[in-house]
């Protein structure tokens, strides 16, 4: 029996090393593809370029650990795959006051398909909005 609870304890000491030493934001396939890192290749800025990208958010809240967030989609309507999409987002308090802005990249949106997102944004005090907008995209 004891053998047991000591192989349990090694076998959960060792899922615990496993979630606490990998980010699942670097593993390729989560959060759907989404990364506040820079995308692979040159970003197209050209609005003619980028016409037919859109985005929205669904969603604003905070998770479990109090962190806040924002959920939602791009839709990649400019006719091309696109290896990522950048959305912008201008995070405002409560109150309206431009508290920071981020860009996140969408990867891997072919055309004519929506992708979701769903990112962290900091801690704030109160209440919070984001203002999205397609920054730009890579082909």
């Amino acid at each position: 029996m004891r053998a047991i609870i000591v192989v349990l304890a090694l076998v959960l000491a060792a899922g615990a090393v496993y979630v606490l030493y990998f980010d699942t934001g670097e593993i390729p396939g989560l959060r759907n593809e989404v990364s506040a890192e820079e995308p692979v290749g040159e970003v197209t800025t050209d609005p003619a370029a980028i016409e037919g990208a859109q985005v929205r958010v669904l969603n604003v809240y905070r998770d479990g650990y109090g962190i806040a967030r924002v959920a939602g989609e791009v839709f990649n309507g400019t006719g091309r795959d696109c290896t990522a999409i950048v959305v912008r987002l201008e995070i405002r308090d409560k109150r309206g006051g431009l508290d920071k802005v981020m860009e996140a990249t969408v990867r891997d949106v072919s055309a004519g398909q929506t992708r979701s997102f769903d990112i962290e944004v900091g801690r704030f005090s109160g209440g919070f909005t984001a203002e999205p907008e397609i920054a730009g995209v890579v082909y």
